[in-house]
């Protein structure tokens, strides 16, 4: 219980000095809140432009920063964003609140060793409590800027599902989304989205909606609106001394023995294409990949030797 108890001595120190007056929370917000969990330039640059998008309406937004996103900040600001962090929206949490997460945690526990008393053994009861119980306190966190915000985000988790209506979540696709039963009968990885929860799923386009059918309930809303950063790689001017004609970004989504089939066809039928045209072939390495799986396949020579962001590899 140290994670519980620690964490709940920080939140009554963020909650004293929220009432001395040295710690504010947003108040009477009723516009939009954007999840800013990540780092990547992708994310960060679909979620501002969204953003930017309506404030220009005239609609309130804020940023809630995770620690990897909180050295943009500044610049955000500078752009007119109002934003916050976890931390901050702490101290907003009153005593009911706190005690309503330390329920919800206790519930929700409960209800996991019921219903899957095996994988529940598993694992360490106190590890599982504490996750369950900072979800709860996240939702929390949410609830403080609003009563039922509007939510934008990549990772539609446990706590933002907990915190509105779904029909307030707006998830945007990040990817090659799998949910599609393969040919063998067998259920692909999916990316940890939410598929049992009927939220607004912002797509690439219709082309990508099989992957989606498959896995969401019949009231899922699926929006093709396409991708802001998208639009930026395709304005992004390019230099024409680049060492390679084509580009290919590479892609981690071989979890099944299947699918890493089906990508090395791909892979091996572009090199072959490339060659017969004479095409300078270079592979960018997705962020999560170290090339390994080229160099066993004898492709290393295409692989960019470094791993360049995307508009890096453009110019």
């Amino acid at each position: 219980m140290v994670f519980t108890i620690a964490l709940s001595g920080y939140w009554l120190f963020r909650r004293l000095l929220q009432l001395l007056g040295f710690s504010t929370t947003p108040s009477a917000f009723d516009g939009h809140i954007f999840v800013m969990h990540s780092d990547r330039h992708d994310k960060r640059y679909t979620l501002t432009a969204v953003g930017e998008q309506l404030m220009d309406q005239g609609t309130d937004v804020l940023l809630l920063c995770s620690p990897e996103a909180e050295s943009y900040r500044g610049k955000w600001e500078q752009r007119g964003f109002a934003t916050a962090s976890f931390v901050e929206l702490l101290g907003g949490i009153s005593l009911n609140g706190w005690l309503s997460a330390i329920r919800t945690a206790i519930q929700s526990v409960r209800g996991l060793e019921e219903q899957a008393p095996e994988e529940f053994a598993a694992v360490p009861g106190l590890s599982v409590f504490n996750l369950v119980f900072l979800e709860a306190v996240k939702t929390q966190t949410l609830l403080q800027a609003t009563d039922r915000p509007t939510i934008h985000t990549y990772a539609p988790m446990g706590y933002v599902l907990a915190a509105t209506e779904f029909d307030q979540i707006f998830g945007y696709q990040h990817g090659i989304m799998y949910g599609q039963e393969s040919d063998t009968g067998n259920q692909e990885y999916r990316r940890g989205y939410p598929f049992f929860a009927p939220i607004n799923y912002l797509t690439w386009g219709e082309p990508w909606h099989d992957k989606f059918w498959y896995s969401t309930p019949p009231d899922a809303q699926l929006h093709p609106t396409g991708s802001p950063w998208h639009e930026f790689l395709s304005r992004y001017e390019t230099n024409n001394d680049n060492e390679y004609d084509i580009l290919f970004l590479s892609s981690t989504g071989r979890q099944t023995a299947e699918g890493e089939r089906a990508f090395e066809k791909f892979v091996r039928e572009l090199i072959n294409v490339c060659e017969r045209h004479d095409w300078r072939l270079r592979i960018k390495l997705h962020p999560k990949e170290t090339g390994d799986w080229y160099a066993d396949r004898n492709w290393s020579e295409y692989v960019l030797s470094s791993n360049p962001t995307i508009q890096e590899s453009l110019v």
